[in-house]
């Protein structure tokens, strides 16, 4: 089931596109691409609406997750940075 948040606008539409047209240059770039989408959409989950408080564990994953996005963004390499298939991942997955 899809998140609920606001509907793409043209820009995000158009990375969506692009990152779905273009191939990957190798199978490390592709296992960085959904190593990079799945820490994407565990930093997003939303605990707010959970009863008793947030779980430690839940909470832990989400503060780890955003930690390892800051690294891979700190460190990215040419390829994460020009490659168009990782830009329009940001775009899309960091909004």
């Amino acid at each position: 089931a899809a998140a609920p948040g606001p509907a793409p606008d043209g820009r995000l539409a158009a990375a969506r596109s692009l990152a779905q047209a273009t191939p990957f240059a190798s199978p490390y770039h592709k296992d960085a691409f959904l190593l990079f989408r799945a820490l994407c959409k565990l930093s997003m989950k939303d605990h707010d609406d959970v009863e008793p408080p947030v779980e430690p564990i839940s909470m832990q994953s989400k503060a780890l997750s955003l930690e390892l996005l800051l690294g891979v963004l700190e460190h990215a390499g040419p390829s994460f940075c020009n490659g168009p298939r990782f830009v329009g991942a940001v775009r899309l997955h960091l909004q």
